[in-house]
């Protein structure tokens, strides 16, 4: 008696997923009136470079991607569907960064907010202190793009839709009011205790004997160096722990 091999029974793609060593992808997809679409969309996905095999179901709308992850990701898979004339379902993000000091740090965060799975773009205003990220629907929960900013450096503040729509603006003119105080404080205090420095050098130049005992000198200027300054330190620390570089060094250095 002829026995049946079952492996027959599998589809090009089941056989193709035990025969590789990579990651499996899931993702809806819109824009399909026929069997054709699913087809043509299925060879597209199967020429994308890192993709080992592709499935697309025309009846639930939905697309199944064996790829190499060091090859391509599901931003790059996402693109894929759209270059080829269907739409993947998106969800937006929109939340605060705090942390940022320069150009460097926005562009940072924005490359560790990429490389999370299921991203498919990522802004970051750094005059705004805000972060946009589009992702695949479904594929991305709040709290790891919150982690990929973390290990960035960085904090993100993150807030449901509905209150960043309601409230954005609002929030945003507190926040900048509050900072904007903050920071005149900083700057007076910075002022008055580097005031004594500023006499003293002029002091030399104009050939008085106007000099500070060392143990004042100390003094004023611990706080400048390691209070108010301390956020020169922490900037810099984050930089260097992401082995990346920005303006928080060099005024360190």
């Amino acid at each position: 008696m002829a026995t049946r091999d079952i492996r027959s029974d599998r589809s090009p793609f089941d056989a193709a997923v035990t025969s590789h060593d990579a990651e499996l992808l899931d993702i809806p997809v819109s824009g399909m009136t026929c069997g054709a679409c699913a087809t043509r969309l299925q060879k597209a996905l199967s020429r994308a470079s890192g993709v080992h095999a592709a499935d697309v179901n025309f009846a639930t709308e939905r697309a199944r991607v064996q790829f190499d992850a060091n090859q391509t990701n599901i931003g790059t898979i996402a693109h894929a569907v759209v270059r080829a004339g269907f739409e993947v379902p998106e969800e937006r993000y929109s939340f605060g960064v705090s942390g940022m000091t320069c150009g460097a740090c926005a562009t940072r965060i924005e490359k560790a907010l990429r490389r999370v799975a299921g991203v498919t773009a990522a802004n970051v205003n750094l005059a705004l202190e805000r972060a946009d990220v589009t992702t695949v629907a479904g594929k991305v929960q709040r709290q790891a793009l919150a982690e990929a900013v973390r290990k960035a450096g960085y904090q993100a503040q993150l807030e449901s839709d509905t209150d960043v729509l309601a409230s954005a603006n609002e929030d945003f003119q507190s926040q900048q009011a509050t900072k904007l105080e903050r920071e005149s404080r900083t700057l007076i205090i910075s002022i008055l205790l580097t005031l004594p420095f500023i006499a003293q050098m002029v002091s030399t130049f104009a050939g008085w004997s106007f000099h500070m005992h060392a143990a004042m000198e100390v003094a004023l200027a611990t706080p400048v160096q390691f209070v108010i300054g301390a956020r020169f330190y922490k900037g810099a620390y984050n930089a260097l722990r992401a082995r990346s570089g920005n303006m928080d060094v060099l005024v360190v250095m």
